[in-house]
């Protein structure tokens, strides 16, 4: 979708599933929802939206790879404010403050794209590090990447 497809869905589509639209078409028919299931079915859909448009309103990726967020970039939907990983690794909130890799390929696929980080390690003979996550997995990125704390911990993690 291109960005004004985006806002028109979320100016006319969104409204009407938060106020609880109660029929969902899918390609095998229609579901029929519950008021509370409409009502959360709706933020999803909203919260994707808003998602899909502030990704295409950030700066350009460069092809094949994820061009970081800039620090102090502010995801609309969570309110979470992107840091370098370098920065969160020489913290003392490093492993102790919550912390989130987002995941657009998760997000394309239609799963929260929100991975919970437990904690960055620098490499000892490069500039990479690794996001190590809650489920066992680590990730190896540059110095330049970013992730996403809360605002609370951004301000802290920025003062040092």
């Amino acid at each position: 979708m291109t960005a004004d497809e985006l806002r028109y869905a979320l100016a006319r589509h969104a409204p009407e599933l938060e106020a609880g639209a109660y029929t969902l078409a899918t390609g095998y028919g229609h579901l029929q929802l519950d008021r509370a299931e409409a009502l959360r079915v709706g933020e999803l859909v909203k919260s994707l939206l808003e998602r899909k448009l502030a990704r295409l309103e950030a700066p350009a990726k460069r092809k094949g790879f994820r061009a970081p967020y800039p620090a102090g970039f502010v995801d609309s939907a969570t309110g979470r404010v992107a840091v370098l990983v370098t920065t969160y690794a020489a913290s003392e909130l490093n492993g102790d403050a919550s912390a989130y890799w987002y995941d657009e390929k998760a997000e394309e696929w239609g799963a929260d794209p929100w991975r919970l980080v437990d904690g960055v390690e620098q490499h000892s003979h490069t500039s990479c590090l690794d996001v190590c996550f809650a489920n066992g997995s680590t990730l190896t990125v540059g110095p330049h990447m970013t992730l996403f704390v809360s605002a609370a911990h951004a301000a802290k993690i920025n003062a040092t």
